[in-house]
């Protein structure tokens, strides 16, 4: 008898061990591959169009177009940001000591300066227009 019960001790053992979960063996993780990231060219078609690109010109401009003058630069700034947002390149040119010049454009020439003059004078309201020159 004691021979059955450690044989059935022996065997519910065996079957008790053989329900557990075998180990199982932790994945391989691979280090990952790090690439770099590169910019491929992109083949231009012949159908693209290029823009051309126009050179900025970094002239010194010494004659101006003069819209008005004023002793107060408040009034001078108004001034300066209307003609701009007219498309004009409005400038406030500092006069003597409590003057503003506000221009309507500038040019690097004489001769550029009186060719506009001679154009915008045309227009209405714009008749009292002049050149000045700077002392820069």
């Amino acid at each position: 008898m004691k021979t059955n019960c450690i044989w059935i001790l022996a065997t519910l053992f065996g079957i008790l061990v053989s329900c557990k979960e075998k180990p199982q063996p932790l994945p391989v993780v691979e280090a990952p591959v790090v690439v770099k990231d590169t910019v491929e060219p992109t083949p231009v078609e012949e159908e693209q169009v290029i823009e051309e690109v126009k050179p900025v010109k970094n002239e010194i401009q010494n004659y101006f177009l003069i819209a008005g003058c004023f002793e107060y630069k408040e009034n001078a700034d108004k001034l300066c940001e209307k003609l701009q947002r007219q498309g004009y390149d409005s400038k406030i040119i500092t006069y003597f000591e409590n003057l503003y010049l506000v221009s309507y454009n500038g040019f690097p020439t004489r001769k550029e300066g009186l060719t506009a003059l001679k154009e915008i004078r045309k227009e209405p309201g714009k008749e009292k227009t002049w050149l000045y020159k700077s002392e820069n």
